[in-house]
């Protein structure tokens, strides 16, 4: 349990370590913290067993974890542009998907998928301009 920001930074720092490795001795860009706000935005949806895996991962309880990275998210650091959005097709969507996404921060952006223009759009943004497009195409199959 983090309990400081000593501690968090720890985790975060843990957590870095483990996704530079992961990336290789390559020359690689990767955000850490964004990936560990996303897998600490993402654990509520784990069973028992997988919560048990994923504090292992996050150096925190899952569930502190999704708070923290909500706060992070709320009150960033004016040096740290960042945002989180869950889009989902109406047709894959489940009564516990629908739940873990309401219950979500209001920071993060939610609703139907959008389109290419409206994802470029958010992506500027929320990166003060910093990245134009969405890292990834709208390529919706259902």
């Amino acid at each position: 349990m983090c309990v400081n920001n000593d501690e968090w930074i720890s985790a975060l720092g843990r957590y870095a370590g483990r996704v530079h490795a992961a990336a290789g001795q390559d020359h690689h860009v990767v955000s850490a913290l964004g990936a560990w706000m996303l897998v600490a935005l993402c654990a509520p949806l784990a069973d028992r067993g997988g919560r048990s895996e994923l504090a292992d991962v996050l150096g925190a309880d899952p569930v502190e974890a999704a708070q923290f990275a909500a706060t992070l998210l709320a009150e960033p650091h004016p040096l740290v542009a960042a945002g989180a959005g869950v889009w989902i097709a109406p047709a894959v969507t489940t009564p516990a998907l629908e739940q873990w996404r309401d219950g979500l921060p209001a920071v993060v952006t939610t609703g139907d998928i959008p389109t290419q223009e409206s994802l470029d759009a958010w992506a500027e943004t929320r990166t003060l301009g910093l990245i134009t497009h969405f890292p990834f195409p709208v390529t919706l199959r259902i």
